[in-house]
C-alpha cells in the first residue's frame, strides 16, 4: 500500500509542471510530505524529513509523536521555525501528520492554501465519502471582523443525506427553514467553494476543507486543511492527514 501511494504521489507530481495550481516547492510541500510518511516506519520517516530539510525536535513524552522543524534561518530544530511538522505512529507505523507554516503576508497564505486545496483534490485525490468546507469572509463594515460564514459539502454520503433530510422535512422533524439551510449547503460544492475563495480574495479571514473516508470503505482516511489569517495574531495554514487510526489513540 505505501508504494502504491508514494508512486500515485511522484507520478502526478511529475504532471505538476504544466498546472500551477498544484506547484509546490520545497518550501510550500508539507502537504506532499505528510502523505508520502504514512505507513513508513519512524526511522525511515524521520530519514524522509531530513533529506528534505526538516530538523528533528524530540519525541513528546506522553505520545508517540514525533516533532520537527524547518526554516531556513535556522540550522537545528526551532519552535519559532516557519514551518513546523509533526507525525504520530501506532506500533512502529506513521499513522498521521501534521504541518503549520506561519506567514509573513495574506497574500502569501491565500495563495499557498490554493495550491494545497488544488493538490489534496487532484494530486492527493481522495475517494472521500464526505468532503466539507467552510469560508469566512471579513465584513469590511464593521472594523474587518469576520461576519460572513458559508458552508460546502460534497462526497458519496450527500445523496443519501438529502434523502434523510427530506424524510425528516416530509415527516415534521425538522422545520422548513432548517431544510433549506441545509439544502443549501448540501447544494454548495467543491468548485463553488474555489470560485468564492477566488472572488473575495483580500477579504478572506479564514478557510478550511474536510476529507472523510468511512471506515466501511475498508480504508479509513483523514484529511484537514486550513488558513487562517489571524490565529492569535499569526498568520497561519495547517494540514493533516491520517490513516486508519483514530484520533484517541
Amino acid at each position: 500500500m505505501k508504494k502504491h501511494l508514494l508512486y500515485i504521489i511522484i507520478t502526478a507530481v511529475a504532471l505538476c509542471g504544466c498546472n500551477p495550481d498544484v506547484a509546490l516547492n520545497s518550501n510550500e510541500n508539507s502537504p506532499k510530505i505528510a502523505e508520502e510518511i504514512l505507513g513508513m516506519t519512524v526511522q525511515e520517516a524521520t530519514k524522509h524529513l531530513e533529506k528534505n530539510g526538516y530538523c528533528f525536535g524530540s519525541k513528546m513524552e506522553y505520545a508517540d509523536e514525533y516533532v520537527f522543524s524547518k526554516d531556513a534561518r535556522f540550522t537545528e530544530f526551532s519552535y519559532d521555525a516557519s514551518i513546523m511538522f509533526m507525525f504520530g505512529v501506532y506500533g512502529d507505523t506513521v499513522k498521521y501528520a501534521s504541518a503549520l507554516h506561519r506567514m509573513e503576508t495574506e497574500k502569501s497564505a491565500r495563495d499557498l492554501y490554493w495550491k494545497w486545496s488544488h493538490f489534496a483534490a487532484t494530486v492527493i485525490r481522495p475517494t472521500y465519502s464526505l468532503w466539507n468546507g467552510s469560508l469566512i469572509v471579513k465584513d469590511l463594515s464593521i472594523s474587518q471582523q469576520p461576519a460572513r460564514w458559508t458552508t460546502y459539502c460534497g462526497g458519496t454520503q450527500v445523496e443519501q443525506m438529502t434523502k434523510d433530510l427530506t424524510d425528516d422535512y416530509n415527516n415534521g422533524r425538522i422545520t422548513k427553514e432548517e431544510y433549506d439551510s441545509y439544502m443549501e449547503t448540501y447544494r454548495q460544492t467543491q468548485s463553488k467553494f474555489w470560485a468564492d475563495y477566488k472572488r473575495e480574495a483580500d477579504n478572506i479571514d479564514s478557510a478550511d476543507e474536510y476529507y472523510r473516508n468511512e471506515e466501511s470503505t475498508g480504508h479509513l482516511k483523514e484529511i484537514e486543511m486550513s488558513v487562517d489569517m489571524n490565529n492569535g495574531g499569526r498568520i497561519e495554514l495547517y494540514y493533516s492527514t491520517l490513516n486508519g487510526v483514530v484520533h484517541w489513540i
